[in-house]
């Protein structure tokens, strides 16, 4: 196969079209479901709309440690002319109030979560009371249903409580759990391999003590299925193939028989040894190239196919490359895949540019950035500029983001800027 042949395949199109392609390829998808218990569903994605069945609260509570009482016998209570209770027992979140009924001049003392005594509509917090024998003083009014909860305030009847495609937090494990669900239906993850491609690559061995020649340890599958499992997903490698078409192709079947869509990394260009898009074509008998080249730098040679049914995203084999392919191409597919919008799960924050960010070339950018805070009293990022390289993996380590650049754009100093950030977790470090 000559480098002329392969070149056919490296055709730059605009993101748009990519975008385009990528979800037109999936416009028909949809995953499978699984039902598994609420406590289990942290980070999975819904594929149900959930109705509360029931009223939340269930009855009319105290939501402070007080007292309640019936505001018209506040009228004109002032520390001056405070006003003075009887108190008539105490209530507890696990109380029956029905036998309880306030009259004038009386007050019940309420824990929070109690349930409200009949004829009650305030309840005056504790610290704003004061106990005189049997009694309990109160100086000033408050609202009426103040420090309450009323019945169904918080949740109520048919209301929709988990919205389908949503990922599930700790707040809707909770909430679910207070609606009375126990299981729920979740699509399920896709699980992801990772082949990557390239004569000079080893696998890494923790218990390897000298280096192997001219070899290089091979870190692209721990730095992108690192991405992968931070969003929760199974990744299971799937080697390292030389750089042959009939090898990368092999590695590719059995891969694909584990796996719902791999990422091959590296062999994605037009060199004389990329053979990677060439080799896609040749795993299965149904494979089709959905594009091959992005007018984007650095991952201009990333592309897309289609085996069995499963895709397989070819991305460069460099560290800030592929790690830029990885969010601009497969994480919105991986996305797809998983009951989600092109769009989800990429988090971004807008910032002072700290220095310039310069693109002289005719085609988009993605350009490397640092944050830091502001020194002044608004709490404003800073994003700083990396530059370029696109095997500059110590800028890697360096960067929580990048921002994307037109072609012939320059963003001065101090100009707003948006960057997009490699991660959910990524400004841990930003003080």
């Amino acid at each position: 196969m000559s480098r002329a042949d392969s070149q056919r395949y490296l055709k730059l199109l605009e993101f748009t079209e990519v975008r385009r392609r990528i979800e037109s390829t999936f416009e028909a998808f949809e995953p499978s479901v699984e039902e598994i218990a609420v406590d289990r569903a942290l980070r999975r994605i819904a594929a149900e709309d959930v109705i509360s069945e029931l009223e939340i609260p269930g009855q009319t509570v105290s939501a402070m440690d007080g007292y309640a009482l019936r505001l018209s016998d506040l009228d004109g209570a002032s520390p001056e002319v405070p006003r003075t209770f009887r108190i008539k027992g105490d209530l507890y979140p696990n109380s029956d109030a029905n036998p309880v009924r306030v009259e004038g001049g009386e007050a019940v003392h309420v824990s929070t979560g109690a349930p409200i005594p009949e004829g009650c509509d305030a309840v005056v917090r504790m610290e704003e009371t004061r106990l005189l024998e049997g009694r309990v003083q109160v100086a000033r009014t408050v609202e009426r249903w103040k420090n309450i909860s009323l019945k169904g305030e918080d949740i109520h009847k048919g209301q929709l409580v988990l919205k389908k495609r949503k990922i599930i937090g700790p707040a809707d494990i909770a909430l679910l759990i207070a609606v009375g669900r126990k299981r729920v239906k979740v699509f399920k993850d896709p699980v992801v391999g990772i082949l990557s491609v390239g004569n000079e690559l080893r696998a890494f061995d923790p218990e390897e003590v000298e280096s192997l020649g001219h070899t290089t340890t091979n870190n692209y599958a721990n730095l992108l299925g690192g991405f992968l499992q931070e969003l929760g997903l199974e990744v299971r490698l799937a080697g390292i193939a030389k750089d042959d078409p009939s090898d990368i192709a092999a590695h590719l079947r059995k891969a694909l028989k584990d796996a719902d869509a791999i990422i091959t990394v590296g062999g994605s260009s037009v060199g004389q040894r990329d053979y990677t898009p060439d080799a896609v074509l040749l795993a299965g008998s149904e494979a089709r190239t959905i594009f091959h080249g992005v007018k984007v730098v650095p991952i201009r040679p990333t592309g897309m196919a289609v085996v069995g049914g499963k895709p397989v995203i070819v991305v460069p084999g460099h560290s800030v490359s592929a790690t830029l392919a990885f969010f601009e191409i497969v994480l919105p597919a991986i996305n797809l895949l998983s009951g989600l919008s092109f769009g989800a799960r990429q988090p971004s924050i807008r910032a002072r540019a700290k220095g310039s960010f310069s693109n002289d070339r005719p085609l988009k950018a993605l350009m490397l950035a640092r944050l830091e805070r502001a020194s002044n009293s608004r709490g404003e990022f800073m994003a700083v500029p990396l530059g370029w390289g696109s095997n500059m993996t110590s800028n890697l380590s360096l960067a929580h983001g990048f921002v994307r650049l037109a072609s012939h754009e320059t963003i001065t100093d101090g100009e707003e800027v948006e960057v997009r950030l490699l991660g959910t977790d990524v400004l841990s470090d930003v003080v």
